[in-house]
């Protein structure tokens, strides 16, 4: 008799393998038209034929033998090129929604990577709800956005008070959660397995992108007799630390001047520190495992294929102004460019299959 006590790895293995290959010819999928590119292995893709040891001699030959744009497969970043994919002929079809286009790829990527779903094509609710609630949580946790920061009495006034903003504004707040699991109803932890809302708080994690790391505390503590009020907001200003540590002359040769070629080394020298190693330590080491991968590809892919350059109004070319958005999550301000196709043949990959 079969027991899991005798069941070995190698079984499991083949029983995997087995059931992978039955649903890719059950499947009857039509292929995918990518770009030509080595052979891929199921499963694991081209991961066996990536050397640890300088992988960009081995990109370079794929390159002189593929053409400048080679299709590799290394676990699931298929998910990330197939959404890039799809990203690329929005801009080409709407390219002065840029930014919405660029929000709506990422949590693409990070729903189908966690969850295996796929976002609708316009006006995603998952999407379109991580994005207001994003913008209500940086307008409320801004320091002094409310009297309750300075004047924390205020919290126990009723909410008609002067000054008591704070109640009134929560109360239609309230809404988004209204949302999510329907009044009257007391939220509790059981409501995050409920399967349509734990792709809300999923989305609304994932959209961090934090001008200012907030640590509060606002709690009053008794201890013995003695009446303690414990008011501390410590400010962690992500945004202007970056700035600083990015502009420092002494870390950085000609900050102010845009050259991607510091942090490669060349002519004997030592390439210059890259940002990503000036970060939170644990959480961005798991959130670049994700992000580097996809902000790459999908750079990678737009160069190749568009050329992205000021626009010109009136024969005049506008340079747009680098100027971020205030809030604790912090976006650039919204600019306009000219996103052309580079070419027929450019033309021609974005739009080589009618499902993208």
């Amino acid at each position: 008799m079969l027991t899991i006590t005798n069941v070995t790895w190698l079984d499991l293995l083949c029983l995997t393998t087995g059931v992978y290959l039955v649903k890719q010819v059950v499947a009857k999928k039509k292929p995918v038209l990518y770009p030509p590119g080595p052979p891929v292995w199921p499963l694991i893709g081209n991961i066996l034929d990536i050397p640890c040891i300088k992988p960009w001699l081995t990109f370079t030959e794929w390159g002189q033998k593929y053409g400048d744009i080679a299709h590799v497969e290394i676990l699931g970043s298929k998910i990330e090129e197939v959404e890039t994919r799809r990203f690329l002929k929005r801009v080409l079809a709407k390219h002065d929604q840029l930014q919405k286009h660029v929000r709506r790829t990422a949590g693409a990527v990070i729903l189908h990577i966690s969850y295996g779903y796929k976002v609708k094509e316009n006006d995603d609710p998952f999407v379109d709800l991580a994005n207001h609630v994003l913008t209500q949580t940086s307008e409320a946790a801004a320091p002094g956005a409310f009297m309750v920061d300075i004047l924390p009495s205020l919290a126990k006034v009723p909410a008609w008070f002067p000054g008591a903003s704070f109640k009134r504004i929560a109360r239609e707040w309230r809404g988004s959660l209204d949302e999510m699991v329907s009044a009257p109803h007391d939220p509790n932890f059981t409501d995050r397995w409920h399967r349509p809302y734990v792709f809300y708080f999923e989305s609304l994690g994932s959209y961090d992108v934090s001008a200012l790391s907030l640590y509060a505390g606002g709690s009053d503590t008794v201890f013995p007799t003695v009446w303690l009020k414990t008011i501390s907001m410590t400010e962690y200003n992500a945004l202007n630390r970056d700035r600083f540590v990015l502009t420092d002359p002494q870390t950085y040769a000609n900050p102010s001047q845009f050259n991607p070629e510091r942090f490669l080394a060349k002519d004997g020298t030592e390439p210059e520190t890259e940002p990503r190693t000036m970060c939170f330590g644990f959480v961005f080491a798991q959130v670049f495992t994700l992000l580097m991968p996809s902000i790459w590809i999908s750079t990678a892919m737009s160069l190749a294929v568009f050329d992205i350059s000021k626009v010109v109004e009136n024969g005049v070319e506008i340079t747009p102004e680098v100027e971020p958005l205030p809030g604790v999550a912090s976006h650039p301000k919204p600019f306009k460019c000219s996103i052309k196709p580079r070419s027929a043949t450019a033309l021609g990959l974005i739009e080589q299959d009618a499902n993208y």
